[in-house]
């Protein structure tokens, strides 16, 4: 790793940091002290030890679960919240099932007794050693409490009232309350969607434990100064006092004081920060918002954001060298001589927006000619200064010289082959001979240096509309030319000897100039990043360059928001 943090989603097992979740939703705990949480983006469930050790429960699906919280009384009656009727279900050891309290069917908030109480949307049950209930009343921001005898009281928060506020009895607010749990002691610990953990007496008194309200991120700590990334905590509570939740790819424990810490998974680090290693952020929150997308013959790498372009040095530096205001930067490549090319920046006032700028080593930057009104979506570079884009107004690949003169050198109607294909073109690099190659949804097309269009790699008659697996087009396959398989193209590159590499999916395939394909880099089945031999793990590469680096070439690219540099074998 050349630069920032790793941290995101994924469904690697393994111990702390390295481990990834996709997205951890409910959570649940054994009497052994392990716990369980449904990895519900790819229905797993996963157990963590309390050492931080994380391993899928293979077969066992868990999408879109949640656990069902019951509780028991002293004579062994269970009871349960029944979120979408709005009621609190009690069932007795022989099975007989009644509604307890609230009106089937029927959203509101009232106190009562029995079917004249009413509840909007009750999330979860906790009883006191007197059997007396307590309920997390979801949709109207309160905690109730029932007696034995069935009556209904509000002992926190005001019904109608959303926000997150600290004090006693109604002066209390939640912003809903969407987990509840219960330590010996009696006290509650409860949590909303304001991304704290909240500790409820049984006189009504209302603390904040951990987090802040309406700061999200990923902090450990102590009280306030923790942060939570997701507005939707599941609790669950050891025997100690201990809580532990799943906030979104982490599994995070709360100690009955309020220190935070994160005990497995990594969160997402991100932002545009310069500086040196760990210290630099790349990329956007959800997406990967930032891609490598060339490197020039000092060893820089440079890294595409929405709004400007970062250089990274092989020390690990991040800078900002082009800032386009509030233009988005869709294009950028570098040549063998060092220059930049770029869509022209906003603060350029007098070129049209939809042009290519030229910036050389020394920092002048020109319009690069010909290129006035290209609506650019990626762009590449020869050795000889010959600037290659995918034209998204003209669904075409063109190619502009540095004396103005530009031509055609392919579009979407003229490709090789048989079948319907694509309207466009989603990639393109140029190798140091003046190959172009370009992908067309799962196809790689080479044009050579006589204009010569032909399929390299991929299925000859895939369609534009293929919407799931036939007989013959279908997931990943290495193999030669036209009997090998993509999964969805992304970012290319090509070394020296003419070798082309490509993101496919989350991983890195390798293509030789016959149209030789292999995996080289990441396992189709395994997502989120984890560093080592190869083939390791990658999640969502974004951008691919080749660095030459004498006799240890690697390639560079972005995942996890973080740059990394990967050794070719």
């Amino acid at each position: 790793m050349l630069a920032g943090v790793l941290g995101g989603p994924g469904n690697l097992d393994g111990v702390g940091a390295e481990a990834r979740m996709e997205q951890a939703r409910s959570i649940a705990l054994d009497t052994d002290g392990n716990i369980y949480v449904s990895d519900s983006s790819i229905t797993l469930v996963r157990r963590v030890t309390n050492a931080g050790v994380v391993t899928t429960l293979i077969g066992q699906a868990a999408k879109d679960a949640m656990p069902v919280v019951l509780a028991r009384d002293a004579a062994g009656n269970i009871y349960a919240a029944d979120k979408s009727n709005h009621t609190i279900i009690k069932t007795t050891p022989s099975g007989v099932r009644t509604i307890f309290a609230g009106a089937p069917g029927v959203i509101g908030y009232a106190d009562g007794v029995g079917a004249a109480a009413q509840f909007h949307g009750p999330a979860g049950v906790v009883l006191d050693t007197n059997d007396n209930i307590y309920v997390a009343d979801d949709g109207n921001n309160t905690i109730r409490e029932i007696t034995p005898g069935g009556a209904v009281t509000t002992l926190a928060g005001k019904a109608l009232y959303s926000d997150t506020v600290d004090g006693t009895g109604q002066n209390a607010r939640f912003t809903g309350v969407a987990a509840i749990v219960m330590d010996k002691s009696g006290m509650m610990y409860v949590t909303g969607y304001d991304y704290t953990v909240r500790k409820v007496a049984n006189d009504g008194t209302v603390t904040t434990l951990a987090g802040s309200k309406g700061l999200r991120g990923i902090d450990d700590g102590a009280g306030a100064s923790a942060r939570f990334s997701s507005n939707y905590l599941p609790l669950a509570i050891d025997t100690s006092g201990n809580l532990y939740t799943s906030d979104n790819t982490t599994v995070r424990k709360i100690t009955s004081t309020g220190t935070v810490s994160t005990l497995a998974g990594a969160g997402r680090h991100y932002g545009q920060v310069d500086g040196k290693g760990a210290a630099a952020r790349f990329g956007g929150e959800f997406a990967s918002l930032a891609k490598v997308v060339a490197g020039d013959t000092s060893g820089n790498i440079y890294v595409q954001e929405p709004d400007s372009i970062r250089q990274v040095t092989p020390e690990g530096l991040a800078t900002t060298v082009l800032r386009h205001g509030d233009n988005q930067v869709r294009a950028f490549a570098t040549d063998a001589n060092g220059n930049l090319y770029a869509q022209c920046p906003v603060i350029q006032t007098t070129w049209a927006p939809n042009a290519v700028c030229m910036i050389t080593p020394a920092g002048l930057m020109t319009l690069f000619p010909g290129t006035t009104g290209l609506h650019a979506n990626v762009l590449a570079a020869d050795p000889n200064n010959n600037v290659y884009a995918v034209d998204f107004d003209n669904l075409s690949v063109r190619k502009f010289e540095p004396t103005g003169q530009s031509s055609t050198l392919l579009t979407a109607a003229n490709l090789p082959g048989s079948g319907k294909y694509c309207s466009n073109f989603d990639n393109i690099t140029a190798d140091a001979v003046g190959n172009v190659f370009v992908s067309n949804n799962q196809q790689i097309f080479r044009i050579g240096t006589d204009g010569t269009v032909s399929l390299l790699a991929g299925w000859a008659d895939q369609s534009c509309f293929w919407v799931g697996p036939t007989t013959d087009n279908s997931g990943m396959k290495d193999g030669l030319g036209s009997t090998a398989r993509f999964v969805k193209i992304g970012a290319m590159t090509t070394d020296r000897e003419g070798n082309l590499y490509v993101v496919d999916n989350n991983t890195i395939r390798k293509i030789t100039p016959v149209g030789l394909v292999s995996t080289i880099i990441g396992q189709p089945d395994s997502w989120g990043v984890r560093l080592g031999p190869l083939p390791g793990s990658l999640y969502n590469p974004n951008g691919l360059v080749f660095l030459p680096g004498g006799e240890s070439p690697r390639l560079a690219t972005i995942d996890e928001n973080a740059v990394l540099l990967i050794g070719l074998p």
